[in-house]
């Protein structure tokens, strides 16, 4: 059987969205609109990332759908995707709860530890304080990495759960949640390394924005604040900041909402003998005509 592995599903990913850009894009515009009204807003901007998954999925499955096609089968759920996305926010509160406790209370014993034996280990000896000041930073690294790695496993359940309810029929809020948790149980590893490959690929891009962001935040604070009272200079600077990252989650949603399609009928491949379509090469590596949209992203097992 074929199926795609975890770094051509992030390259299919990338391909597909740039074939679908505008798109999916126009979705995914549309929906971050909609968020700014409460309730029915949230509720039609998760049924709207939900459209870009059954779009995408379509697309990998070789049965395309126009928009107007997957809004048919998502409109009629939209309140299920509303429940749906608070039970999976409760139930990975619920189990990273003890982790985040266990995070804090490693933190803190370190940091305290710092404080309290730094000082003196300077003054004895700069070089033992500066030995001591590297051992305090690897061990900090290596604690923030840990707890990174295992906010996504225990992430990693619920990643893709709104794609059976957008995909499957009679799935309700709770069982695709379950539903998620099925298909995941058992290849946890390979969709928590599906995950990180793509947060540190954007990494760069991330700092970029943030840096960007920066001298945004100090023009605002050298044009703006002497010429308006501290509270006005606040709020513009607010609205822009909420302006700037919400341009960056719109050009980045999509992309995620493909991948988790991508992944979805990954496991569906490995665990349910879930077929790559017939209008798919034989060969192991798979491409279009059009853009080239799934180049060399199919893995044979």
């Amino acid at each position: 059987m074929r199926y795609f592995t975890e770094e051509n599903a992030v390259t299919a990913s990338i391909n597909l969205y740039r074939k679908r850009f505008k798109t999916y894009f126009k979705i995914s515009l549309i929906s971050h609109l909609w968020f700014l009204v409460p309730i029915y807003g949230w509720a039609k901007f998760f049924a709207g990332l939900a459209i870009i998954s059954r779009l995408a999925f379509s697309e990998i499955n070789g049965k395309t759908e126009t928009v107007t096609e997957a809004q048919k089968h998502i409109n009629p759920k939209l309140w299920k995707f509303f429940l749906a996305s608070i039970l999976a926010s409760l139930g990975f509160a619920y189990r990273a709860f003890l982790w985040v406790i266990l995070w804090s209370i490693s933190s803190g014993l370190l940091s305290s530890l710092l404080i309290l034996l730094l000082p003196s280990l300077w003054s004895i000896n700069y070089g033992l304080g500066a030995l001591f000041s590297i051992v305090f930073f690897v061990m900090m690294l290596f604690i923030y990495a840990w707890f990174f790695i295992k906010s996504i496993e225990i992430y990693s359940p619920f990643f893709i759960y709104k794609i059976p309810l957008a995909i499957e029929e009679d799935i309700t809020s709770s069982t695709t949640i379950t539903r998620s948790r099925q298909l995941v149980q058992g290849l946890r590893r390979s969709v928590v390394k599906t995950i990180i490959l793509p947060v540190f690929t954007t990494t760069p891009i991330i700092i970029l924005f943030t840096v960007l962001w920066l001298f945004i935040s100090g023009f605002i604070t050298r044009v703006i604040s002497p010429n308006s009272e501290e509270f006005t200079s606040l709020w513009i600077e607010q609205v822009i900041w909420i302006i700037y990252w919400s341009c960056f989650n719109i050009l980045f949603t999509p992309f995620w909402q493909t991948l988790k399609s991508m992944v979805y009928y990954n496991l569906r491949c490995q665990k349910e003998a879930f077929d790559l379509p017939t209008t798919l090469s034989s060969s192991i590596s798979y491409s279009y005509d059009d853009a080239g949209d799934f180049s060399g992203v199919g893995s044979e097992s």
